[in-house]
């Protein structure tokens, strides 16, 4: 496949009250475009009771560097990086016109649907996803936190149906959106770089609480101590 590439437009959902292209309208194009190429060459999310495993989200890193407005015409470009056969770096650039307004990559994993272990990804999917080392950022994100001692604010959240996926987990998106509520809104409405990192899936009915620190969302189940993730906004 190599590199995918297709024309799109934003929808209402995704642009903000300063009538620009939101944070996660960004991450929603994104996301829609890794889906479309795994399905080109058979390993969509449609496509899980044939294949028998699944991609899992690692994180997502986002570099904005322009919003685009409603009526705009979006160029997406999006292809794929191995490491080592266990994880897959996704790259994406989006252009209006021929203008660069963002970039981002995200981390993926190969999980078996029934036994929920990551598998080795095989040689032959590679190829048919096309093997290009170029990549967008040059190296991985950190994905190591320490929850702070002290924090300015903080939110309680109980999960709700509308926040799960089609694998019944809380969707990678909705991590944006529940962590939001504790970001002051001049750094959602002017962020530049964000950042999500995955460590634990969240599921239906669970009570979690967001703690915000110096730009960054710390997400924590304190009935069963784990820590599900961080979300960066700067």
């Amino acid at each position: 496949m190599g590199v995918l590439e297709f024309k799109t437009k934003p929808i209402v959902e995704d642009i903000g009250a300063n009538l620009k292209m939101n944070n996660r309208g960004f991450l929603r194009i994104f996301q829609e475009a890794a889906n479309i190429a795994s399905t080109k060459i058979g390993f969509g999310i449609t496509q899980t009771e044939a294949t028998h495993f699944t991609w899992v989200i690692l994180y997502w890193r986002l570099e904005i560097l322009k919003r685009p407005v409603y009526e705009d015409e979006l160029r997406v470009k999006t292809w794929a990086t191995f490491s080592k056969k266990i994880y897959s770096i996704r790259n994406f650039e989006l252009y209006v016109g021929d203008e660069l307004v963002a970039r981002a990559d995200s981390k993926w994993t190969l999980v078996d649907i029934e036994s929920h272990k990551v598998l080795k990804i095989p040689d032959d999917m590679m190829e048919k996803y096309g093997v290009i080392e170029d990549r967008v950022f040059p190296d991985d994100l950190k994905e190591k936190f320490v929850m702070p001692e002290e924090y300015d604010n903080s939110f309680e959240y109980k999960i709700m149906k509308r926040d799960l996926d089609a694998n019944h987990h809380v969707n990678n998106l909705s991590y944006l959106s529940i962590a939001s509520e504790v970001v002051p809104n001049d750094v959602i409405d002017n962020a530049t770089t964000l950042n999500i990192v995955f460590k634990k899936e969240i599921t239906y009915n669970d009570t979690i609480e967001c703690y915000y620190k110096d730009n960054t969302v710390y997400i924590y189940n304190s009935e069963n101590d784990t820590f599900h993730g961080a979300v960066i906004i700067k």
